[in-house]
Order: C-alpha cells, then structure tokens, then sequence
C-alpha cells in the first residue's frame, strides 16, 4: 500500500472537518440532542474509510498548536468525553432517551447537507448509517455545488451542513473566534456572551492569560456543541528519496531552499 511506503508522508495542517447544527431549530436547541448524535459517530471508521491519514476529532483545535508552557494545546485539552470510535454509543442513546426520543423515536428526520464532492458524500453517507444504526434517527443526504452551498450555508438555510476550516497562524483563536456572534463564518449562528468575553480577552493577551481564555473557550464550544468534530485535516506527499534538505511547517509551506538532489 502506498502508505506503507517509506516515501509516503503524512503532515498535519492547521484545520478542522466538522458539521453544523442549525441552532435556530427546535429539534437542535436541546444539547443532550446535539450530544447523542456527536457520540454516535465513529470517527475512527470515517478516516480509516478515508485512508490519508486524518486525525480523528474530539475539539476544535487541531495538533500542532503549542501553549504559553509549550504543551500541545489539542492533548492539553483532552477529548471532552466525546469517543473517537462507537465506544459511547451507549451513552449517546441514553442522552437521546433523556431529551424525550428513545430509540430515536418521534424525532423529526432531518437533512445532512454537503457541498458536491465525492470525498464529502462518503462521510456524509457514513453518518447517515450511524445515525440510522447507533439513534434510530432517518436523514436524507442533499449535495449542492461549492458556490450554491456557500450562499445556502450562510442564510442558514440548512438542518445540519458540512463545514471546514484552516486556519494561517499558529494558535488557537484562528480557528475558535469564527464561532463569535458576528463573525461572517459563524454558519451555526452560536451564540455565548462568555465565549465572546473569552475570544475577546485571547485576543488583547499574550502568555498564560492568553491561553486559559482559549481553553475555557473551547470548554465552552464542546460542552455546547454548536458543531460535530469530525476530524483534523492532514496533507500527503510522496517525496523521492533522491530529494534531500527539505522541510515543510505545519501551515503547509515547504521550503526547498537547502535542498538537494542526491543520486
């Protein structure tokens, strides 16, 4: 397999593959609901199904990040007792039982929607099946094209809509400020005056202040859920070994300039 390949590399990029709960609907506004359906979903399953290497997604924050004491803020964090795997499926039907649908029954059927690509349609149709198997909960799958989706996604003219983001700068607030009331890419439309406060004081601080907003931040974004992590975004290459002196950041730019060719 080409993964098995020594020349085969794996890098992480700065970005996050997630969904988007609409949360002007009633059938979203309950968090036990937008909880069971997170832990419903084997992320594991999704990115081996995918095979480049993505990194599963318990947050929003993706590896690679390091905080004011250089720990990795992504391990630093923790998983905020979501699964990567269908360990808590369990779990996820008693919160659904909880909030008044056992079994998933009476709870209204819904549309996952994505923007055309076959990438998009295989995870879309990987959680479609897990919400059918793990909740009793049916969905319709609805694929529109990029700049269509865009304009959809926006108005909110959606139930529950793929999302992805990169951010170009190495911490944390490039990724969790687009969820602040206001921000043109807060597509879910979350709303959380703390979060805001948060978002707002990461970014006038540096140091230890600094990162304890962002990590309370993104407490606050994963206990509320506005959004289903899904996985972390990696890049593969194929580099010949004759290909000496080469390095490449983890924004994804490469720097060939003490490179060398060696027969």
């Amino acid at each position: 397999m080409l993964a098995e390949n020594p020349n085969f590399y794996v890098f992480p990029l700065l970005g996050t593959y997630y969904y988007n709960f609409n949360m002007n609907l009633e059938m979203f506004k309950d968090v036990r609901v937008r909880k069971a359906l997170t832990l419903a979903i084997d992320r594991e399953l999704i990115t081996e199904t995918l095979g480049s290497g993505q990194v599963p997604a318990a947050g929003f924050v993706p590896p690679g990040m390091l905080d004011h004491e250089g720990k990795d803020f992504f391990e630093t964090a923790g998983t905020y007792g979501i699964a990567t795997d269908a360990s808590m499926v369990a779990e996820a039907q008693a919160l659904l039982a909880d909030a008044g649908y056992p079994g998933g029954e009476g709870f209204p059927e819904f549309t996952i929607m994505y923007n055309t690509s076959a990438g998009h349609q295989l995870v879309a149709e990987l959680i479609q099946e897990m919400f059918k198997t793990n909740l009793g909960i049916n969905t319709q799958l609805e694929n529109q094209e990029w700049a269509v989706f865009q304009d959809t996604r926006k108005a909110g003219d959606y139930e529950l809509s793929r999302g992805g983001w990169l951010t170009d700068y190495m911490d944390p607030s490039g990724l969790l400020s687009i969820f602040t009331q206001g921000n043109a890419y807060n597509d879910p439309k979350f709303a959380n005056e703390r979060y805001d406060e948060l978002l707002s004081l990461a970014a006038g601080t540096g140091g230890a202040e600094h990162f304890e907003a962002l990590y309370e931040a993104q407490d606050i974004l994963m206990n509320e859920l506005p959004i289903i992590p899904v996985y972390h975004y990696t890049d593969v290459m194929l580099v010949s070994p004759k290909l000496q002196g080469w390095e490449r950041s983890v924004l994804g730019t490469i720097d060939f300039s003490a490179a060398s060719i060696v027969e």
